[in-house]
Order: structure tokens, then C-alpha cells, then sequence
């Protein structure tokens, strides 16, 4: 925790005051848990209509950080599950850096948020999002497996090539998607280290149920990418060969 970091409890009562919730640090990270904790948590679960559950890794930097085994812990999904059980309305929220697999923690959870590592004011963007006031629409830098490839339509002419995609918006809540268009060239003759570039992008409001046709044109330089020549600088060409344009919700972008 940051010295004057917000965490989750502290963000829930910054704004909805200490007296609208219950609050026990039940679980350890390692999924481990007293009988009596356990007790404890179960009840106050079996008390109120939603329970928000925060899990996930423990500190850790680069190399000690590393681990086998994306699973989360058993002792986290035995935990979901005991707290569902109550009739509660479970809301997890996962706190870690990479990604890791939820086991049996979909099937018992109302929500699922993906917290990531929080600054200092983490803790009261949760909350946020928790009650509704913000809507989450940035785009990870980071990319998670199995996401599902958007459908585009293609049209050339001239020197410009235009892509169209349909985006719909299958929540029952208004919201913001960021709408990314990458290049791709599979085979490429030149040592550059770009397999995919990010060429265009667009953010647009969406509303509950409401599909939008986003538009992009490329032109020329669009395709072009700077091959090093030493003692030349760096010259601009564009290869003759096969492209791909892909419009996808994540920059991992896995096409094939």
C-alpha cells in the first residue's frame, strides 16, 4: 500500500460513507483462511445483498515474481464459491499483473473486475466503478487470451483503402470502446521489429444495445515503415507484398 494511497475500503467510504457496508479481511493471499475467518465472512455475506470479494497476488517484482502456474490459488476460488453460496450477489475483484485463470470463479460471480496493479488512488477508481459513476473504456496495453475477432468490411480505390466495422454494444449500460485498426505484414523482407502496427484509432459513446459503424481510410504512407541503412539514416519504403488489416478490441490483435 502507498503510504497515502487509497484502498478499496477507504474508496467506498469516501463515497458512500462507512455505514452503508461491512468490511473483514478474511482471505490471505495465498488462498489460505482460518475456519473461524471463514465464519465470519460467510455470515456477513449471507447478510447483505452484494458482496465484493478483492483477490488476487501478492507483491512481487520481475524474476522472484515469476510463476508456474497462471491458476489462481484453490483456496480463492473455494472462497468465491463458499460466499456465493449465502445468496449473495458476489462482485470479485482481481488485483495482479498479469493474466490468471479464474477456475471455477466465473461460475459463482456476478461481476468480475480486473483491477490490475492500482496507484495511489486505486482503491477510489474501484469504488467508482463499482457504484456505476465511472465507466472502465481504456484500452490495456497489455493482452489477455481468448478475446473474439470483429468482423470488417474492405474497400479499395486508388491509393486509399478504406475499412468500416461494426461495433455494437451488447451491455445494458451506456459506454466508451476504443476502436483500434492494425497493419500487418506476416512475411517481411526487411529486419524491422514490427510484425503488427497500431495505425488508426477511434473512441467512441456507445449506448446500451446501440451499434455504430466506425470508419477508417490508409493511405500511401500508411503502409510505409523506415528500414535503417547505416550511414543513410532511415529511408521509408513500402514492400510489395501481402497485408493484413485487422480491427480488433485488443492489442495483442492474434488474427490467425
Amino acid at each position: 500500500m502507498f503510504q497515502h494511497g487509497i484502498s478499496v475500503r477507504k474508496g467506498l467510504e469516501n463515497l458512500v460513507g462507512n455505514s452503508s457496508f461491512s468490511q473483514f479481511n478474511g482471505q490471505h493471499a495465498n488462498g489460505s483462511i482460518s475456519d473461524a475467518d471463514l465464519t465470519t465472512s460467510v455470515e456477513l455475506a449471507s447478510q447483505h445483498d452484494h458482496t465484493i470479494v478483492a483477490i488476487g497476488e501478492f507483491n512481487y517484482t520481475e524474476k522472484p515474481g515469476d510463476i508456474d502456474d497462471p491458476a489462481l490459488p484453490e483456496g480463492q476460488e473455494k472462497y468465491v464459491e463458499e460466499l456465493a453460496a449465502t445468496g449473495t450477489k458476489t462482485i470479485v475483484v482481481l488485483f495482479g499483473g498479469r493474466p490468471r485463470l479464474f477456475g471455477s470463479i466465473p461460475d459463482h460471480a456476478a461481476a468480475i473486475i480486473n483491477g490490475m496493479l492500482p496507484c495511489e488512488l486505486g482503491g477510489q477508481a474501484v469504488a467508482e466503478i463499482l457504484y456505476g459513476d465511472v465507466y472502465p473504456s481504456v484500452t490495456r496495453s497489455l493482452s489477455f487470451p481468448a478475446v473474439t475477432l470483429d468482423k470488417t468490411t474492405i474497400a479499395g480505390s486508388g491509393d486509399t483503402l478504406a475499412a468500416t466495422v461494426t461495433v455494437t454494444n451488447t451491455g445494458t449500460r451506456a459506454g466508451k470502446e476504443t476502436v483500434m485498426l492494425f497493419l500487418i505484414e506476416p512475411f517481411r523482407k526487411i529486419s524491422v521489429p514490427e510484425m503488427k502496427l497500431l495505425k488508426k484509432f477511434k473512441k467512441i459513446d456507445l449506448q446500451a444495445g446501440e451499434s455504430v459503424d466506425v470508419s477508417f481510410s490508409l493511405s500511401a504512407e500508411d503502409w510505409g515503415v523506415y528500414k535503417p541503412q547505416i550511414s543513410n539514416g532511415l529511408n521509408r519504403i513500402v514492400e510489395d507484398s501481402k497485408y493484413v488489416v485487422a480491427v480488433k478490441p485488443d492489442t495483442w490483435c492474434n488474427v490467425y
